[in-house]
């Protein structure tokens, strides 16, 4: 294991400005039955596990390792009942603002502050995103990627991003710089985090091509 200072590339800043319980997992089954609901589509079905799982009413602490054929069980009893398997981000809002969907899941983003919409991260996953610079690579580009890097990971330039999106980014610093009249749309304050699950980005890595092939599979029975 490596370990490495980001020191060399820090300098001086100016800004200018400032449990569902357990029958809310199984919306599933209630959604089939008295409305219209829409789901999405994602490379190997990184999201689809785990909230077929929820759904089905496993608790979110015992998901990992995730049971494929229980999740499969889970689609597949409500699949005739889903209106849309959506395919790209700015799907979902529009078609709840359509009113072609009652229920969606979506990205934070996607929804959060959109008129008409409500939202909740409530037993959501939280997912988690990673910036690598390559062995070997320029060592000048390798200093402008950790230049950018170090950028990245100041709390005051992560609060500037979260007024573009509420997609917030990961400094322990940043929930004090966030407006307050929105912070319940972004996705890690404390309170958010609390009720969302994180990914198994280990597991997913171990089992994404069987997931993969087996959710293609259920693509072709829609």
């Amino acid at each position: 294991m490596h370990s490495h200072s980001l020191d060399q590339w820090t300098h001086d800043h100016l800004f200018l400005g400032p449990k569902h319980a357990r029958h809310e997992r199984r919306t599933w089954f209630v959604v089939a039955l008295t409305a219209v609901m829409m789901v999405f589509e994602i490379v190997a079905g990184t999201l689809f596990g785990s909230m077929a799982l929820l759904a089905d009413g496993v608790p979110v602490e015992e998901l990992y390792p995730l049971d494929l054929d229980r999740a499969f069980a889970s689609l597949e009893k409500i699949k005739d009942h889903v209106a849309v398997w959506w395919q790209a981000g700015a799907q979902p809002p529009q078609l709840l603002q359509d009113n072609e969907v009652q229920y969606a899941v979506a990205w934070s983003g996607r929804v959060a502050g959109q008129d008409g919409i409500d939202f909740t991260f409530k037993d959501g996953q939280l997912d988690l995103a990673y910036f690598v610079v390559p062995k070997g690579a320029d060592p000048a580009q390798k200093a402008a990627a950790m230049g950018i890097f170090y950028e990245m990971s100041v709390p005051e330039n992560q609060a500037v991003a979260a007024e573009v999106v509420s997609y917030t980014g990961n400094s322990p610093d940043l929930e004090p710089l966030l407006p307050k009249d929105r912070i319940d749309e972004f996705p890690t304050t404390a309170a958010n985090k609390e009720v969302q699950f994180l990914s198994n980005a280990k597991w997913w890595f171990e089992n994404a091509e069987e997931v993969e092939t087996r959710w293609q599979e259920f693509k072709l029975g829609l």
